[in-house]
């Protein structure tokens, strides 16, 4: 079964916790500049960045949401980086780095 959460819901380190000890965390790892070009025509979807002015106000929001994150999402089980690259081949390095570990 794959859960996928929101940025959010496995920032603090209790969630996380929860999360680890239930099964294989996969953080998928993204630049600032791939957050921004994803999320800007789902800023209506995305509570905390509506209220945020496109541009400079909202690249540093996301700095630093990022900041304050990184820390508990380092700790999932698998990170694979997101950057530049097609869900597929995401997807199968996800399958090919779990299969490794069985």
């Amino acid at each position: 079964m794959v859960v996928a959460t929101g940025g959010g819901a496995l920032a603090n380190a209790e969630a996380m916790d929860l999360a680890l000890a239930s099964g294989t965390v996969v953080y998928l790892a993204a630049s600032v500049d791939t957050i921004l070009a994803r999320t800007a025509s789902e800023e209506t979807e995305r509570p905390l960045l509506k209220a945020r002015e496109k541009g400079s106000e909202l690249e540093r929001y996301v700095v630093r949401l990022l900041e304050e994150r990184l820390p508990q999402y380092r700790r999932a089980h698998l990170v694979a980086v997101v950057d530049h690259r097609q869900p597929r081949e995401i997807a199968d390095e996800i399958r090919r780095r779990l299969l490794a570990t069985t």
